[in-house]
């Protein structure tokens, strides 16, 4: 089955701009909100080849949001203290948030415990979630979490149609999948990427193939 996620672009992206010449180009976003508002909502329409799919109704919906940034320097699996390639992601985070390190066999989570405003620096707690403390090089991607477990639904709709035969139907015209805003998921402006997650009955379903993650701006 081709399905995809698609119609995720909702209000035009500015954030991020570059000016080249007389010309201001901007690098659009799905997503864009003003700080603390709860609206847009994130919707996502869910289609294969034939049009909506049908979803399962045992599906519970999981919504991810994070900050991808890269470390600046080389850490051993002791240091406690780190800091980002310039700077990015620095002021998108708090107290609490999980940071993510990616690996293909050892990925570690850690959680952030403080910072240091004028080195730009954060401190935090090592392996996290049963995870183990490792060397990282410098470079090495992560993800700093601003929603790890956000609850989302899918919200389908119907419409009431003739049959060739003159039976009246149920036909399934759109399936979307829809996370809801709290206060707390957009206290900070800049640039995200997030993701949907699908989890029958207690197994993880292999994510939508789709060709990247959503982008969010919070203004």
């Amino acid at each position: 089955m081709c399905m995809s996620i698609c119609n995720a672009k909702i209000g035009v992206g500015n954030y991020y701009s570059t000016v080249t010449g007389c010309e201001s180009t901007a690098e659009s976003a799905d997503i864009v909100l003003k700080k603390h508002d709860l609206k847009p909502e994130v919707r996502l329409s869910v289609v294969d080849c034939d049009g909506a799919v049908e979803l399962s109704d045992n599906l519970t919906v999981r919504f991810k949001m994070w900050v991808s940034c890269r470390l600046k320097t080389t850490i051993s699996a002791t240091d406690s203290t780190f800091a980002l390639a310039d700077n990015v992601g620095f002021d998108q985070i708090a107290v609490g948030d999980s940071i993510f390190l990616d690996h293909p066999r050892q990925p570690e989570q850690m959680t952030i415990t403080g910072f240091d405003e004028a080195a730009k620096t954060i401190h935090v707690l090592r392996a996290q979630a049963g995870t183990s403390a490792n060397a990282f090089a410098k470079g090495s991607s992560l993800k700093i979490m601003r929603i790890s477990t956000g609850v989302g639904f899918v919200d389908v709709k119907r419409e009431k149609q003739l049959s060739e035969e003159g039976i009246q139907q149920d036909i399934l015209v759109s399936t979307e999948l829809v996370y809801n805003w709290n206060y707390c998921d957009t206290d900070f402006s800049g640039r995200y990427e997030a993701e949907f997650i699908l989890i029958h009955e207690g197994d993880r379903i292999q994510a939508l193939p789709r060709e990247r993650n959503l982008v969010i701006d919070v203004l």
